[in-house]
């Protein structure tokens, strides 16, 4: 895409820990959105992931061809989310990599 794609994302550890504090939280009712409170856009993802890796960040992936390696699924790939853990952070919970 063109890396404007809102992408919601999440550390593992964070995950974990946000699982079990839903868990042991009373007042959280209902669904809750389990990402990063700070949401990034593909492009910046993208380049923050290369440099850990110490990977080149690529030139974005045109659609046509995701489309005839991906099929349908494609669209999901280029889908943009920006997605916000209100519930988290409503309750306190404190990320450890925001």
């Amino acid at each position: 895409g063109n890396g404007r794609q809102w992408m919601p994302w999440g550390h593992v550890a964070d995950l974990a820990r946000l699982y079990i504090h839903a868990n042991e939280t009373s007042s959280i009712n209902g669904p809750m959105n389990a990402v990063a409170p700070n949401p990034v856009r593909n492009s910046e993802f993208t380049k923050a992931l290369a440099a850990q890796l110490k990977r080149p960040a690529f030139m974005p992936a045109p659609y046509l061809g995701l489309r005839l390696v991906f099929g349908e699924f494609a669209k999901v790939l280029f889908a943009s989310q920006k997605v916000v853990p209100q519930a988290a952070l409503e309750t306190g919970f404190a990320y450890q990599f925001p």
